[in-house]
């Protein structure tokens, strides 16, 4: 009988934006051809070496959105493994922004409420974030 070991890889920091307005939350659809396409997200991404959360969350949305942000508060962070890696998300609250959104990594976006992305089909690492911005609204 063989045993196998392997070395699990390192997971991918990422980080997210959970955009806040008037009730409602900034979704974004990822666009065919890349990973995970057709899924619902917030929007970010992966943070290079020596580079802060903060500073990654500005440059991502920068490069994905097109839109300035001031960083809020974290909402936590996940560990998530999909088939082919595993991602750490951090995720922090924006409510404070400047520019008009356009898409490059994603094909839709959409403001939806707490109770609309219980309904989204979100990508598997951002599901729990919404229980923590309902638990974060009601307390």
């Amino acid at each position: 009988m063989s045993t196998f070991h392997h070395k699990a890889k390192p997971a991918v920091e990422v980080v997210a934006a959970v955009f806040h307005r008037d009730e409602k939350y900034l979704t974004c659809r990822r666009k065919p051809g890349i990973s995970n396409a057709g899924q619902w997200e917030f929007p970010g991404g992966k943070r290079k070496p020596d580079e802060s959360h903060t500073a990654t969350l500005i440059r991502e949305i920068d490069e994905e959105l097109h839109v300035k942000i001031v960083v809020g508060e974290s909402l936590g962070s996940v560990t998530h493994s999909y088939a082919d890696k595993t991602i750490k998300l951090q995720c922090f609250l924006i409510e404070e922004w400047t520019g008009d959104f356009v898409l490059t990594d994603h094909d839709s976006l959409q403001w939806q409420s707490i109770e609309q992305l219980r309904e989204l089909p979100l990508s598997a690492a951002d599901v729990p974030f919404v229980e923590r911005i309902r638990n974060r609204r009601s307390a």
